[in-house]
């Protein structure tokens, strides 16, 4: 038996049809559901032994007196058979491929339990929307198969949801991890936390398996006369974390966070329902307050909690919390799919910075140049036109900010002082004027206002840490972003963090992207400018006559497990390596992401030797190339094969072929990716990629390139953007 679900049931008669059927009909079929009719009073239990005479995967338990989740839920526990354990509302659905994609998750990575995403069904508006509330906090961690919770340090307990997780069962029983059967409101939390606390590993899926039906009728209401089991719970919580957690400090700031963010709204909420609840519920708050306040140095935790609010509990004042609207004090950004919320004072704030800074600029621009700082943590460099324009002009001193990505050890991404001097060397070996900003002799972030830069080019909104974040480098300098790819993924992946939102300037490539943008950023898109994309003004000069390279550019993301899921190696990778030994006249380039290597090692679909093997047969063959710098071999190639999705648009103005390895599990493309890509070969297996082998490769035809010439023209995508960013840059300062 590979799953157990646990479906817990109270007056659910209306709902559980609709639950049931997605339990049958999951694409892995080798499951037990296990049905708890805690006493219903309508026909609930009538239902579940309906189904029950249809599937004998159905077992029904009933409950002789209304006894709560925590206790029907262990009792399922202590009898279910199956190798791993998945908890479901009576009211609630799972998508049809929820247990195979988490099954295969958690036994491909060995770990003691997987988070994953949901939708939030509106039943009052009938419209879902995508909540990674529980996973965003792992955010630097997508695609990480082992990540350890002792060792995160963002706010990674969100709630005591238990349905957006599978477990092993086995680690559940020898831990005796078990639901709190005293309260019937927050029985989960303790549950949860103790699962989080005894976890060897955990992993992330980002896809949304779960559907939770958002409703008035939530125990959380029902009960409210039980308030008081919010604070049991979260004691009881509390307590598993002094007695079991190893790493006490990493569990209590992430603990804390919640605890006081949690009671707040809470507060909020019982109080609109019952105000006479207002009086004790705060007493019993201001009580709790002032113990986490005497025990636990709130400094570390102060940006992440509602300070004011918690400072004024602490001194008693009677504040209308329950009265202010969150759209007044705050900006919903989403990403992914998530709602966040950001401070609006935030907005306000780097604004006003940003203000003071074009003065103090234009004050001194006038006896010295403007200092501007490219800040790199990868090889992906994309500014290499406007720095030598800048390199050129009067009025400003480029220069380069060697980062180092934020990503810890044993994830893929991870830097190596190795990895940051090859870096560091590329850009010297251009005669650059470069610095480190990663002191390693010390281990630590130099802040970039040793640097004294007026100006900052951010060219990744990920891993940066937060030394360097914007909240910090905006009380110096002007932030600018241009992205180190022309998106194809979705639009609010390009502008739904606070990156986007607070960046001073964020330039985009044309007016029918900077639209869309505009349509889903909280700032209205007032930062956004149209200039073009910097690297496509190589393609301003001509283009070799002849062309001979081919070139072959997969992806990272294989293994099945990142957020994108666009990379097809597993499925073409040799094959391709096989028709470029039998045509090596072809004249191959092998151009890979430079996170595949790692990511193959990772998923485990190669090891060290063999991915060795496979990149030292390309140099047998032709050429491998892994440098940041790869707009000439686009103009020097006469056919592009690849799977991603940065390339896209980057090789458009080649106008040759391109060979579009398609996976069937990758996200959507947004609309500009779309266009680009209407005139593609598309290629979805490796019947179909033989076939346009024989065609483009072999037989040289293009049957798309007149169509493509002509989306090519229409898209404008070379439009001498370097210069227009400077000529935006001097329009601020008056020069």
């Amino acid at each position: 038996m590979k799953i157990s679900i646990i479906v817990a049931v109270y007056n659910k008669e209306k709902y559980l049809s609709k639950c049931l059927e997605s339990l049958l009909s999951q694409t892995l079929s080798d499951i037990e559901i296990i049905c708890l009719d805690d006493c219903s009073t309508d026909n609930s239990l009538a239902v579940l032994k309906s189904y029950a005479k249809k599937d004998s995967r159905i077992k029904v338990i009933e409950f002789n007196k209304n006894s709560g989740q925590g206790l029907t839920r262990n009792k399922a526990l202590d009898i279910a058979l199956g190798e791993f354990v998945m908890m479901v509302d009576g009211d609630d659905w799972l998508e049809p491929d929820a247990c195979e994609k988490a099954y295969k998750q958690i036994t491909k990575n060995q770990n003691d339990m997987v988070y994953f995403a949901c939708n939030n069904y509106y039943e009052d508006l009938n419209k879902s929307e995508t909540s990674l509330r529980n996973i965003l906090p792992f955010e630097k961690e997508f695609g990480n198969p082992a990540i350890k919770l002792s060792e995160i340090n963002t706010p990674f307990i969100q709630g005591g949801e238990t349905c957006f997780l599978i477990y092993r069962r086995t680690f559940l029983n020898n831990n005796n991890i078990r639901y709190s059967q005293d309260e019937r409101i927050g029985e989960d939390l303790p549950f949860l936390v103790k699962a989080m606390v005894c976890s060897d590993t955990v992993s992330i899926i980002t896809d949304a398996l779960y559907n939770r039906r958002m409703h008035k009728n939530s125990c959380s209401f029902t009960c409210i006369n039980r308030w008081e089991d919010l604070f049991t719970a979260r004691e009881k919580a509390f307590q598993i974390i002094t007695t079991n957690a190893e790493n006490k400090e990493c569990f209590l700031k992430a603990f804390y966070i919640y605890y006081i963010n949690s009671i707040l709204y809470w507060y909020k909420r019982y109080s609109k329902v019952d105000k006479s609840l207002k009086k004790p519920f705060y007493n019993k708050m201001r009580n709790k307050f002032l113990k986490i306040n005497e025990s636990f140095n709130i400094e570390l935790i102060k940006d992440y909690i509602k300070y004011d609010k918690f400072k004024e509990v602490l001194e008693g004042k009677k504040f209308k919390i329950f009265e202010t609207s969150s759209d007044e004090k705050y900006l919903t950004i989403t990403i992914l799919g998530i709602k966040i919320k950001t401070s609006k004072s935030h907005l306000k704030t780097v604004d006003l910075r940003y203000k003071q800074t074009i003065e103090r600029i234009k004050a001194s621009a006038k006896n010295k140049k403007i200092r501007v700082a490219f800040y790199v943590n990868d090889s992906k460099w994309k500014c290499q036109n406007l720095y030598d324009l800048m390199l050129k002009s009067e009025h400003y001193e480029p220069f380069i900010l060697v980062g180092k990505n934020d990503v810890e050890y044993g994830h893929f991404e991870y830097q190596t002082k190795e990895d940051i001097s090859a870096l560091y060397n590329y850009y010297k070996s251009r005669n650059m004027e470069v610095y480190s900003a990663y002191d390693f002799e010390k281990n630590e972030y130099i802040p970039l206002d040793k640097f004294n830069p007026d100006i900052i080019f951010y060219s990744r909104q990920w891993k940066v840490p937060k030394i360097h974040n914007i909240l910090e480098t905006s009380k110096f300098a002007l932030t600018c972003y241009v992205p180190y790819f022309i998106s194809n993924s979705p639009i609010k992946l390009e502008t739904g963090s606070n990156f986007h939102n607070l960046l001073w300037k964020y330039y985009v490539i044309n007016k029918e992207l900077k639209n869309e943008y505009k349509k889903v950023m909280k700032n209205q898109g007032k930062n956004l400018e149209i200039v073009g994309y910097p690297e496509l003004d190589t393609y301003l000069t001509p283009s070799p006559a002849k062309k001979k390279y081919t070139i072959y550019a997969p992806h990272w993301s294989v293994g099945g497990d990142t957020p994108l899921n666009y990379a097809t190696f597993e499925q073409n990778g040799k094959f391709i390596l096989k028709f470029a030994k039998q045509h090596p006249e072809l004249n191959w380039i092998f151009k890979p992401h430079p996170a595949l290597k790692g990511k193959l090692i990772e998923s485990g679909l190669m090891n060290d030797n063999e991915v060795e093997n496979y990149y030292n047969e390309w140099d047998l063959i032709g050429q491998k190339y892994e440098g940041p710098d790869y707009f000439d071999l686009f103009k020097q190639s006469k056919v592009l094969i690849t799977d991603c999705g940065s390339f896209l648009t980057e090789y458009m103005p080649t106008k040759n072929p391109v060979i579009l390895l398609k996976s069937k599990s990758a996200k959507p493309y947004n609309f500009l990716a779309k266009k680009v890509t209407k005139y593609y070969y598309k290629a979805s297996n490796l019947k179909e990629l033989s076939s346009l082998f024989d065609e483009i490769l072999l037989n040289e035809k293009d049957t798309y390139k007149i169509k493509r010439l002509k989306m090519l023209k229409s898209l404008k995508l070379v439009t001498n953007a370097s210069q227009n960013i400077i000529n935006n840059l001097n329009k601020t300062f008056g020069l």
